[in-house]
């Protein structure tokens, strides 16, 4: 049961990211995709992490 209650926990908690920053998660998204350098990817990151104030996570650039 524990579990399963991180699990809705976890997942609400990612849903709500994508709702608030729908706009970053896409500029992000969008931003990585044409990133072709580690350095480009680091321009990316430290926009994501300036417009929102959290790390960059592998969740958010598929």
């Amino acid at each position: 049961m524990a579990v399963g209650t991180l699990g809705i926990v976890m997942s609400l908690a990612v849903t709500s990211v994508f709702v608030v920053y729908d706009e970053q998660v896409r500029t992000y998204r969008d931003c990585s995709a044409r990133a072709h350098t580690v350095s480009t990817q680091e321009q990316c990151d430290q926009t994501w992490e300036s417009e929102t104030g959290m790390p960059p996570s592998p969740l958010f650039a598929s």
